[in-house]
């Protein structure tokens, strides 16, 4: 069995690349930017994208590179042809946001971008709260938008970034095949 491990592993990290550090993943960001996305991104120095990629084979392609995250765990990816996508994971989709790293730059500026990509207003309520992230951790929805959760305080937790990624993964799994509409019965068990 370890040696199975090994292997899938070895598969994923095949698979999906990472980026560069947090510090110089943004280096080609102005400083102006800069300064916002800190204050809204979270903190995945330890994070294994590769592994909780993997697991969103259904959206997302092989050769994305996570750039960042917010705080809500939603990834900003650079797809192969350099392309920039953000994936959000509350609500189980992806969607093609700026044609270049450039071009997200330039886009962030707006403010209506900034505050749906980094989720801006959400984030400032979490952190008035005092509700607090560590190292691979990032806030989310106890019920997801896809089922009517609310953006509101009462609705907003926080998790490990593995176990929402995994989670969600595995409800997408369980709804895929579903019309809307239709009727649903989840299984909820600890995430992989």
């Amino acid at each position: 069995m370890p040696q199975k491990k090994k292997d899938l592993s070895e598969a994923m990290a095949g698979r999906y690349k990472r980026d560069r550090t947090m510090t110089s993943m943004c280096a080609d960001l102005e400083a102006e930017t800069m300064t916002v996305l800190q204050d809204y991104m979270m903190d995945n120095s330890g994070t294994d994208w590769p592994r909780l990629l993997f697991k969103w084979s259904f959206l997302v392609p092989p050769e994305s590179t996570v750039w960042f995250a917010n705080r809500f765990g939603n990834a900003i990816l650079v797809f192969e042809d350099g392309s920039v996508h953000y994936l959000d994971v509350g609500r189980i989709a992806l969607r093609r946001i700026a044609e270049s790293r450039d071009m997200f730059s330039t886009l962030l500026k707006m403010e209506e971008n900034a505050r749906d990509w980094l989720m801006i207003p959400f984030v400032d309520i979490c952190a008035r709260a005092g509700m607090t992230l560590g190292p691979n951790r990032c806030y989310c929805f106890k019920i997801s938008p896809i089922f009517g959760g609310t953006y509101e305080l009462k609705n907003f937790g926080t998790i490990s970034v593995a176990e929402y990624y995994g989670a969600m993964a595995s409800i997408e799994a369980q709804i895929r095949d579903v019309p809307d509409g239709g009727q649903i019965e989840l299984i909820v068990g600890k995430a992989n």
